[in-house]
């Protein structure tokens, strides 16, 4: 299957509390570099213990510590017309009417080094449907003391073929969408 050719590896830490952590070097939101507001870059902690970037399949959404998700929200929402936007439905903050929104901005965590292989986000990847005709971006603001800068969530991780390759300490993730691609669809399971 040509899914696997098209896989990037990334080096994978885990915490002594069995947590896989990831470094990212840079945030891009439809291609355009997001800027932290301090001068390190505060998701690419070198203290896997302290940071780094958690990946998570027991958080549902995507979970940002405060001064990331703010300027993530922002540069994302700057993406999407106004007339599409609805009021907020907790615990998120930015939604839209789902009949009006066509398109939502794409993400990309440049993984591990500048110029690294990307982790790409559809913008569907980022948004969960919390009512009829009602999608929000599935990001949460974690606070100042979250346990790690970001963590990538289930919803996030909905569709995505990764593999945890423990024995060389790497993580792979496919670089390029996939058309119409399930997951189910790698594996023959008999009707039950």
């Amino acid at each position: 299957m040509s899914m696997f050719h098209d896989m990037a590896f990334t080096p994978l830490t885990i915490t002594t509390q069995g947590e896989y952590n990831v470094r990212v070097d840079s945030i891009r939101i439809d291609s355009q570099l997001l800027t932290p507001p301090t001068q390190t870059k505060p998701w690419s902690s070198e203290d896997t213990e302290a940071g780094g970037t958690t990946i998570s399949t027991s958080t549902p959404y995507m979970v940002l510590q405060s001064f990331i998700f703010e300027a993530f929200t922002q540069r994302f929402a700057h993406q999407i017309p106004e007339e599409v936007k609805v009021e907020p439905v907790a615990p998120f903050t930015l939604c839209c009417d789902a009949n009006k929104a066509s398109k939502f901005p794409k993400v990309e965590f440049v993984m591990d080094r500048p110029n690294g292989p990307a982790f790409k986000f559809s913008g569907e990847d980022l948004m969960v449907q919390v009512r009829p005709g009602v999608k929000c971006l599935a990001v949460i603001n974690g606070g100042l003391q979250s346990k790690a800068p970001i963590t990538i969530g289930a919803r996030q991780l909905e569709e995505k073929l990764l593999v945890f390759d423990l024995a060389r300490s790497r993580l792979g993730f496919t670089t390029k969408p996939a058309l119409n691609f399930k997951c189910a669809n790698l594996f023959n399971f008999p009707n039950a």
